[in-house]
């Protein structure tokens, strides 16, 4: 399929690439039997000139490994050693990875990968446990191992754009020579990927970080430091593509990978007193309706009591908000006008100040990055919403 892609990128336009994507899927399920090879897709989103664009990652790092545990989990303190059917792992060589479980009582769950040896690999639980009165992780779990994508790999520093070409000469259609990031000529002047803040409080969290290519390497403002290229992304998340009124053209933010086919749990965080937000992207090729999200129906949203005018109403719950890459717009936030709010109420998805329209047929384009805005809850748990695969 990679030769495929390869052959054809050139000939198909945007919308095109979704067509690759649903081939590829389909050639991966048909050729399970003869290649071990994993099905690839293809997504393209426009970044605006002097516009912030909120993009999730659809597509996983190429290259990953699917095995199975032959031996219960060795737990230590706030991390698990899991002993793999594999023997062909580099020992100490699975830095910026992750495992996920592909089956099984933890289906869904990923962990971050802090050593291994030739046939084990040690993860972070991160609090969670992988036994309860529910269930445990068992021998013959399906489990993969997989990249996180960085700064350098989604979008190599080297690779930043430092000029247009017109296509036709003449034209007001420029192209980038590059990636989706425009070079800067000192500290922020042009491109900033801005990171979320995962562990933030409260509501419209300050992003935990911002980053720019100056003299072919990726820079922070926030650690004053150079070289941040291999800074992870996470995949259940977004990043913010800034690109400030210095910057006058379009550019293409793309993702070339592996297409995610099993369950991904997104954890959402909730206080005890106060709205709690979390700012999340499901890792899906194609677009997903809003139904098909499974946040309703497996209790991980709290439905509304009625209909809302606005999001400040005492009607509302939980409430998901969608955000527009069309809407041309700088430091877009969760209330603003660039991006979409819902809540869930009576069985349907309405929109704040929609009526009783339903819009749980509403189709999330892949790549859409949202936030989870989640109600007070007494003991302020951590809800795991469990994603599925649509296709």
């Amino acid at each position: 399929m990679y030769f495929f892609l390869a052959a054809f990128q050139g000939m198909l336009d945007m919308h095109d690439m979704r067509l690759i994507t649903l081939i590829s899927l389909l050639s991966g399920q048909l050729l399970a039997q003869t290649t071990v090879s994993n099905p690839s897709g293809y997504n393209n989103v426009q970044c605006l000139a002097s516009s912030d664009t909120i993009v999730g990652v659809p597509m996983r790092v190429q290259g990953s490994r699917t095995t199975t545990l032959t031996a219960a989990p060795s737990i230590a303190g706030g991390s698990a050693t899991l002993t793999l059917a594999t023997g062909s792992l580099a020992a100490g060589a699975l830095t910026n990875n992750y495992l996920k479980f592909k089956t099984g009582y933890r289906n869904g769950r990923f962990y971050n990968i802090t050593g291994n040896t030739t046939n084990t690999v040690t993860i972070n639980l991160n609090g969670d446990t992988l036994s309860d009165t529910g269930g445990s992780v068992a021998i013959g779990d399906y489990v993969l191992i997989a990249q996180y994508w960085t700064l350098n790999t989604l979008l190599p520093a080297v690779s930043a754009t430092t000029a247009w070409t017109q296509i036709p000469s003449g034209s007001s259609n420029y192209v980038q020579n590059g990636t989706a990031v425009v070079a800067s000529t000192s500290s922020t002047t042009n491109t900033q990927v801005l990171l979320p803040n995962l562990a933030g409080t409260g509501i419209n969290i300050a992003p935990a970080g911002t980053y720019f290519v100056l003299n072919g390497v990726w820079n922070s403002t926030t650690t004053g430091t150079t070289d941040e290229g291999n800074t992870v992304l996470y995949p259940d998340t977004y990043v913010t593509i800034r690109h400030p009124s210095t910057v006058t053209h379009n550019t293409v933010f793309s993702n070339l990978g592996e297409v995610e086919k099993g369950y991904l749990t997104i954890p959402l965080t909730t206080q005890a007193t106060a709205q709690q937000d979390s700012s999340v992207a499901i890792p899906r090729p194609v677009g997903v309706t809003i139904s098909a999200l499974n946040l309703a129906q497996t209790g991980d949203f709290v439905p509304s009591i009625g209909t809302a005018t606005s999001i400040t109403s005492t009607n509302l719950r939980d409430i998901l908000f969608v955000f527009g890459n069309t809407t041309k717009a700088l430091n877009k936030a969760a209330s603003s006008s660039s991006t979409t709010a819902y809540y869930y109420y009576q069985g349907s998805w309405l929109k704040v100040n929609g009526g009783t329209t339903s819009y749980s047929s509403t189709v999330i384009p892949a790549g859409t990055g949202m936030i989870v805005r989640k109600y007070k809850v007494t003991g302020a748990p951590t809800t795991l919403w469990n994603d599925p695969p649509t296709y």
